[in-house]
């Protein structure tokens, strides 16, 4: 009803079955700060140097193993979730084509919006896990790129959550559990650092290539 009629019963039901799994309980189910919490662990890890040893508040998630290990686990757990979820949005988009406009658009801040922060989350981890790996094999153009791609996905996300209007207008101000804003920065961060780390004294060695 809130949403216009029994049309929308599916995208509320489809939720949770988009959700990438990432343990062997029926409950291991991402919620949106999965994406987030692990991504700015493995930054804080790349560029301190830690890339010898797990991260450690990430056992619960990836295993006692090596970070590059932990590193490709958090990647296949959330790469299944970028296919889940991109078709997710398609089917609200479809959905809002068919609403009257009020209800299309309280379906679109709500449950099109959360959908959006689910795909730009999985693209976003997945995206820097790859930069992970090829950072870690010495090549940092290629991280540089993938750490470019993680950072337009939160972007994405961000603009979506600061653009809420209406009845949920600065729903997102305080994001304090996932941090899509925090995720961002430290994205910003590691790409600057690749780009002085990795391109030539004059920084547009890159730019010509």
């Amino acid at each position: 009803d809130y949403y216009g009629g029994g049309q929308a019963a599916g995208v509320l039901t489809g939720y949770s079955a988009c959700a990438v799994k990432y343990g062997p309980h029926e409950d291991d189910l991402a919620g949106d700060q999965y994406y987030h919490w692990p991504l700015r662990a493995l930054a804080r890890a790349l560029l301190r140097g830690e890339t010898d040893r797990p991260v450690e508040s990430m056992i619960w998630a990836a295993g006692n193993v090596p970070f590059p290990e932990q590193v490709r686990i958090f990647g296949e757990n959330v790469q299944p979730g970028i296919a889940s979820w991109k078709a997710y949005l398609k089917r609200i988009r479809d959905l809002e084509a068919c609403l009257p406009e009020e209800e299309a658009e309280r379906l679109e801040q709500t449950m099109g919006l959360q959908g959006l922060i689910h795909a730009s989350g999985c693209e976003g981890l997945y995206s820097f896990c790859q930069a992970c790996l090829h950072c870690l094999n010495g090549d940092d153009l290629q991280a540089y790129l993938w750490t470019d791609r993680a950072l337009q996905a939160g972007r994405r996300a961000l603009e979506a959550m600061d653009a809420v209007s209406g009845r949920f207008a600065h729903y997102y101000d305080n994001d304090c559990f996932a941090g899509v804003r925090v995720t961002v920065r430290t994205l910003e961060g590691v790409r600057a650092w690749l780009r002085i780390r990795g391109d030539s004294e004059r920084l547009f060695g890159w730019e010509k290539q």
